[in-house]
């Protein structure tokens, strides 16, 4: 193919593929059962895991490396605040600083609530410190999430 119309074929291209995106974009704001799906599913499954994760006794917790308690929760939390992002810009209009204590405030509750959670789970305790590092990964998470 001479090099001229290769030029003229890929913006073609780059077109049918904007005119494919605003299509299915369309689509999903009239489909809010898959706007739900795309947009809550991820968070009510993380907030599930870390539910779950938090239900294993304490002697079956393995340790993987040093300082994994610390680490582990501000990653959980991050990935919850990641998700809880997607989903509230997805929905709401709201300024950044809103969306920013709104998010921290929510999964703030859910940490306290699965620290309690843990302690009805035999050789678990509640711990203060927990809902701490729980807060720095929202906090980092929220921070760098435009």
């Amino acid at each position: 193919m001479p090099p001229i119309i290769k030029k003229a074929v890929l913006p073609a291209r780059q077109f049918a593929l904007n005119q494919k995106r605003a299509v299915m974009v369309a689509a999903m704001e009239n489909n809010k059962l898959l706007k739900f799906i795309i947009y809550w599913l991820p968070v009510i499954l993380c907030a599930g895991l870390i539910s779950y994760l938090s239900s294993i006794p304490g002697d079956d917790v393995p340790e993987l490396f040093e300082n994994q308690d610390i680490i582990l929760h501000i990653i959980e939390y991050a990935v919850l605040a990641f998700f809880v992002n997607r989903a509230v810009i997805a929905y709401f209009n709201l300024s950044y600083t809103q969306r920013f204590l709104w998010i921290f405030i929510f999964c703030l509750f859910y940490a306290i609530l699965d620290e309690w959670h843990q302690s009805f789970v035999l050789g678990r305790e509640p711990a203060l410190i927990d809902v701490v590092n729980d807060s720095i990964g929202v906090f980092l998470t929220n921070l760098f999430y435009k």
